[in-house]
This record gives C-alpha cells, sequence and structure tokens, in this order.
C-alpha cells in the first residue's frame, strides 16, 4: 500500500520513501507529459530541443518540485500558453502563478501556494519561533545549508533566533517542526539542511520590501561571522560554506547592501576563489568588496588594503603585473601610514611586489626587496615560522635566476626543512621548494634525484589542489622535463600536453604559464625533427610571452633564440 504524507517521521508504522525534488529529465518529462505538450508514455527525444531547454528552465526555478511541476502542467494545459511565456510570467510575478490552483474536475483545487501557506501556519501556531527560523533560510542558498551554520553563528542571528545559541536543543525542536511538514529535509548525512525554492519563494513573498532586506542583511552578517580567514588549513570549512557566501554576493547585489560585514565577506570569498584557480569569479567578488570599501566613509585602511592585497595577488596569478604592482603599492602605502614599518602586514606587501618584480624579471630590485622582508619576518615572527619559509623559497628562485645556484640551494633547503617542521610533510606549499630543488639537480645532471623532488610535489600538489588545478599542471610539466632529459620522448610529450591542457581551462587565453607548456612542446617537437609543428608551436609561445611580459623579459628572449635557431634548422630567414 502506497500512502502520500507531509511527515517524515513515520517510526515503525511505515517505511518512508522521501519524495524531496525531481531531477532533471525526471522534472522535465513530468512537465511535459502533465502538460499534454507529450502523450503519456512519450519520450523527451519526440520534441524538439528547444521545448526540452524551455521545460528544462521552468522545472529548475520551482526546485523540480513535485506539487509545484504537476500545477505548472494543469496551467499550462488550461491555458494553452507557451513554455517561453510561463517563464517569463513566473519570473515576474512566480508566487502569484503558485497560488492559482487547478480549475478542472480531475484537478487538486488548493494550490501550492495555500498548500505551503498551511503548512506554515500550523508550525506558527506550535512555535512563532518557527517562522523566524523559516524566514532566515528562505534567503539562505536552499541547497546546501549547515547545520552548523546556525549553531555556530546563533549569536549573531536577530534576538529571537538568538535562544538558539543558549540552547542547541531548541533549534533541535524547531528543525523538527519544520521536518514534519516537510518544509525542510536533510541530505543522506543529515549535517546539511535543504529547503525547496518554491518553500522559499512563498516566505519572501510574503514579506515587504524592507523586511526582505532586513532578512538579507541578517543572512550576510551570519555567514561573515562563519566564513573563515582563508588559509589552506581553512580550506574545507570554506568549501562548506562556499555555497552560502555566493548566495550573500548575490543578496548584496540585490539589495544594494552596503555594510561593512558585506565587503569583509566578500574579500574572504573572493580570495578562497583565488587561491583555488577560479579567477573570473575571484575578480568579480574582490572587486565588488573593494567597491563597497571605498563608498563606506569610515573605512578602516587595514580592511581596505586587505582587498587590494588579494586583488593583488589575483592579478599576479594571471599575469596582469601592471594591475598587480598598482594595487599593491595602493596596500603598501596605507599600511605604511597606520603602521609601524616593521609589521607583519607591511612586509606581506613588500613581499608581494617582490613577487611582480621577479615575474617582470627584474631579480635585482626582487632580491633586495626579498631580503628587506626576511630580515622583518625573522625579527617578528621568528626564524622557524611558515612565512619566513615563503620568503625563503621565493628568494631561492631569484638567486636561480640569478645564477647564484649555491644560494639558491640554500634557501630552498632552509625553506622546505622550516615548512616540514611546522606545517608537516603533506604541506601544499612543500612544492615550491621541492621544485626548486628538483631544478638544481636537473641542472647539474642528477635526473634521478630531479625526479625524486618532482614526483613529491606532483603528489602533494594533487592532493592538495586536485587534478585540473595551475599548480599541479606546473608538477606535471616539471615530471615531463625530467622524462624528456632522460630519453622518454613519450612520456615527456603526454604530460606537456597534460599540463598544457589544463593550463587552457583555468588559465586566461594570454598567460605566460600557457606559454611556457607550448615552449616544451615546441622544444620537444624540434627535437624529433616535427620542425612544422615546432614552428607553430614557437610562434603561439612567442606571442604570448611578448604580449605579457615583454620583449626583453628574460623568458621572452630565451623563446625568441629557439625559435630563431628553429628557422635557421629551416633555412628560413627571420627578421
Amino acid at each position: 500500500m502506497l500512502l502520500t504524507t507531509r511527515m517524515q517521521a513515520l517510526g515503525k508504522r511505515a517505511s518512508p520513501i522521501l519524495i524531496t525534488s525531481m531531477d532533471t529529465d525526471g522534472s522535465t518529462l513530468f512537465l511535459l507529459r502533465r502538460a499534454k505538450i507529450l502523450a503519456a508514455g512519450a519520450q523527451l527525444q519526440q520534441v524538439s530541443a528547444k521545448v526540452v531547454r524551455e521545460a528544462n528552465a521552468i522545472a529548475q526555478v520551482v526546485g523540480g518540485y513535485p506539487l509545484a511541476l504537476d500545477q505548472v502542467g494543469a496551467f499550462l494545459e488550461e491555458k494553452g500558453c507557451s513554455l517561453t511565456t510561463y517563464l517569463k510570467l513566473y519570473q515576474e510575478q512566480g508566487t502569484k502563478l503558485l497560488g492559482e490552483g487547478g480549475q478542472q474536475a480531475d484537478d487538486h483545487q488548493r494550490s501550492v501556494a495555500n498548500t505551503l501557506m498551511l503548512a506554515i501556519e500550523q508550525v506558527t501556531q506550535k512555535d512563532a519561533l518557527n517562522l523566524e527560523l523559516l524566514h532566515l533560510l528562505a534567503f539562505l542558498h536552499p541547497d546546501a545549508i549547515p547545520e552548523g551554520l546556525l549553531t555556530d553563528g546563533a549569536a549573531k542571528l536577530r534576538k529571537p533566533l538568538q535562544a538558539f545559541a543558549k540552547d542547541p536543543l531548541l533549534l533541535q525542536d524547531a528543525l523538527a517542526d519544520l521536518r514534519r511538514f516537510s518544509l525542510i529535509h536533510n541530505s543522506i548525512d543529515r549535517e546539511i539542511l535543504q529547503i525547496h525554492r518554491v518553500v522559499q519563494d512563498v516566505l519572501i513573498d510574503r514579506l515587504t520590501k524592507a523586511q526582505q532586506r532586513q532578512w538579507a542583511r541578517q543572512v550576510v552578517h551570519l555567514v561573515n561571522f562563519v566564513f573563515p580567514e582563508v588559509r589552506f588549513d581553512t580550506w574545507a570549512t570554506c568549501e562548506l560554506y562556499l555555497p552560502q557566501a555566493k548566495r550573500c554576493a548575490d543578496l548584496i547585489d540585490k539589495f544594494r547592501l552596503t555594510s561593512i560585514e558585506g565587503a569583509s565577506l566578500l574579500e574572504r570569498l573572493g580570495n578562497y576563489l583565488s587561491q583555488r584557480g577560479f579567477y573570473i569569479d575571484a575578480e568579480t567578488y574582490l572587486s565588488q568588496s573593494l567597491h563597497l570599501y571605498e563608498k563606506q566613509p569610515h573605512t578602516n585602511p587595514s580592511d581596505l588594503a586587505q582587498t587590494l592585497n588579494s586583488l593583488g595577488l589575483l592579478y599576479s596569478r594571471q599575469a596582469q603585473f601592471h594591475k598587480a604592482e598598482s594595487h599593491h603599492q595602493r596596500a603598501l602605502e596605507l599600511r605604511e601610514r597606520t603602521l609601524d614599518a616593521d609589521h607583519p602586514k607591511v612586509a606581506e606587501s613588500l613581499h608581494n611586489l617582490a613577487l611582480v618584480y621577479a615575474e617582470r624579471g627584474e631579480y635585482q630590485q626582487a632580491e633586495q626587496t626579498y631580503q628587506r622582508v626576511l630580515a622583518i619576518e625573522e625579527q617578528t615572527k621568528g626564524a622557524g615560522h611558515p612565512d619566513v619559509a615563503s620568503t625563503l623559497n621565493n628568494l631561492g628562485m631569484t638567486y636561480f635566476r640569478l645564477k647564484l645556484y649555491s644560494q639558491a640551494e640554500a634557501a630552498y633547503k632552509r625553506a622546505l626543512t622550516i615548512y616540514e617542521l611546522s606545517r608537516g610533510i603533506n604541506y601544499p606549499y612543500l612544492i615550491y621548494p621541492l621544485d626548486g630543488l628538483g631544478a638544481l639537480a636537473e641542472m647539474q645532471g642528477n635526473y634521478q634525484q630531479a625526479e625524486g623532488f618532482y614526483q613529491r610535489a606532483l603528489v602533494i600538489a594533487k592532493k592538495a589542489f586536485g587534478d585540473k588545478h595551475i599548480e599541479t599542471a606546473h608538477s606535471i610539466n616539471k615530471v615531463a622535463d625530467i622524462a624528456l632529459a632522460q630519453g622518454n620522448d613519450a612520456k615527456a610529450e603526454e604530460f606537456y600536453q597534460q599540463a598544457l591542457s589544463i593550463g587552457e581551462k583555468v588559465l586566461r587565453p594570454g598567460h605566460p604559464d600557457i606559454a611556457l607548456f607550448l615552449s616544451n612542446l615546441a622544444f620537444l617537437a624540434n627535437k624529433q625533427k616535427q620542425y612544422q609543428k615546432a614552428e607553430s608551436l614557437y610562434q603561439r609561445a612567442l606571442n604570448i610571452y611578448e604580449k605579457a611580459l615583454g620583449s626583453e623579459h628574460p623568458d621572452t628572449v630565451l623563446v625568441r633564440e629557439q625559435y630563431n635557431a628553429l628557422l635557421k634548422r629551416m633555412n628560413q630567414d627571420f627578421s
């Protein structure tokens, strides 16, 4: 026997089959059949791709909610309007549409909105606090609400909801009430709450514009409180709250919120996405944060400097070094004006400017700046601090470029030791001194030792960043270098292609890292006497380098020399 009920806890009476929402294809098929656009038993392949797309869009806006899909289908059948027209109507007045019940004799007379309102009224009668909680949930991302968001951030909630901070059992009672009427449900692991978009729409529609704005501001303050400072050891927590932080960015934009809390959240959201390699979204959120801070009449200079710093790092990762230097210089000026000369934040800005100098090939200036940073960090943080290791690693790279190999090796080894002692043997930033030591061993012809360094870095990169991150691509590229040096051309080509594929997916088209991977493939093709292929690859690499780094940058010069040697071998002139 099959019974339908909103109750989720049935005890020993029955075994529940929870129907929360239908999947994309199921929703689309159900809607088209209910609207009589498809006959019973017909499949999606029997209508045009345009009809499928439009039905899919409608299914998505009602969140695959079965009752809502049924009502939409009834409306389409009765009114005879097109899918395009309905979607436009829903976007303009969705809750009003959901308030209209079916008119035919075999239809349920109660509309989706009325059904939900009855449930909302019943849970409110049981406890007025339930309605407050529902209003809060209505403004959160519906599919990924960590229960910890409500417990850890309870102190930042509106006064009635602050009771959850004092009595966590009160929260569990309230959530149980909402589940009892199927207004919310849990994910499989029970740690994530979900609420239908249709339920959210009905709740929000009952509020005035002023009330909507108040709840939006409340959610932004809540998520800002729980979203952590961005470090590798907090990435998992950042990822947990990522959907809510993105939802807050939408709320900030929609309701024109201008709070400091919103600007702070956007900075951390953008910084996290920048570190994970999602550069386009990162720039959007960081620019939004900067705009909010600059509009505030009493912005704390340190907050503004932090956003400028994060934007500068983002632009460095994108090889937009002029923008990077401009933002880091602004951050440095703010910090020097308000902080002591040896403050760690001043050192941070100097360190990031040195990164820009090194990337542009200004190695002497980079080396001098790193030495200044190193002195500040060792004095204020201690010789064994991870930030000291970061500076030592970058100093090592600068020494390598200056062909001061013994100093480079000493800096890399010291950085490696500090990271291992302070952060453990799998800390992601270990990949940098490992790559540096690998490059030194490779240059000296110690290929086995170099391969050991590179392989260890690759394992760490994949575990920390994933298979499709640019840092993983660099580690793959290094392993390819060793394969090439050892005469394993097939393996080298496979790995170079992997690195290029990742780079082209995650970086903008004119990024110098793409040129690096292209030039390595060109070098391999030249070695294999595939001269036309090598010529095309060198041309692409050189074009990127000249536009991104300039004609006099050492990397540009090196590739141009390799390209000229190839043309000479092909008996062509180059001017």
